[in-house]
C-alpha cells in the first residue's frame, strides 16, 4: 500500500540529512512509516516524532528507551543476543558438570619465533 499523507514533525535518528525535508508531504508506504516510526510521549499533549534510518537503528532506539523506562526489550535483535548468552552460558555450565576447569585468568601469550621462515605441508 502507498499512500499519500502528511507527517507530523520528526527528529531523524540518522547523521546524514534524510531525504525528507519539511512539509514532509511525500509518498511512503504505511509498512515503512510503521516499522520505522516511533513517537516519545511526554506530559500530556506533547510528544516527539521519530524516524530511524533503518531497522537495526529503530531496534536499537525502542529497545534503549523501554529499557531505560524499566520494560521489556522486544526486538528480534535483541532476542538473538539473548539467545546467544544464553547458548554460551549453558556451554559453560555443561564444561563444569564435567569437571573442567576454566581458569580465572587467561593464558601467557607464547614468545614470539626466532623466525617467520616456516611451511605447512598438507599434502
Amino acid at each position: 500500500d502507498t499512500a499519500t499523507f502528511e507527517l507530523p514533525p520528526f527528529l531523524s535518528l540518522s547523521p546524514h540529512p534524510l531525504p525528507l525535508a519539511p512539509p514532509l508531504s511525500t509518498s511512503l508506504s504505511l509498512q515503512e512509516v510503521q516499522e520505522l516510526a516511533f513517537s516519545v510521549l511526554y506530559e500530556s499533549d506533547e510528544y516527539l516524532n521519530f524516524i530511524a534510518p533503518d531497522k537495526h537503528e529503530y531496534c536499537v532506539w525502542t529497545d534503549g528507551l523501554n529499557a531505560l523506562l524499566g520494560k521489556e526489550m522486544t526486538s528480534d535483535f535483541t532476542k538473538s543476543d539473548m539467545d546467544t548468552l544464553l547458548s554460551m552460558e549453558m556451554k559453560l555450565r555443561l564444561l563444569d558438570l564435567e569437571n573442567i576447569q576454566i581458569p580465572e585468568a587467561p593464558p601467557p601469550i607464547p614468545k614470539e619465533p626466532s623466525n617467520y621462515d616456516f611451511v605447512y605441508d598438507c599434502n
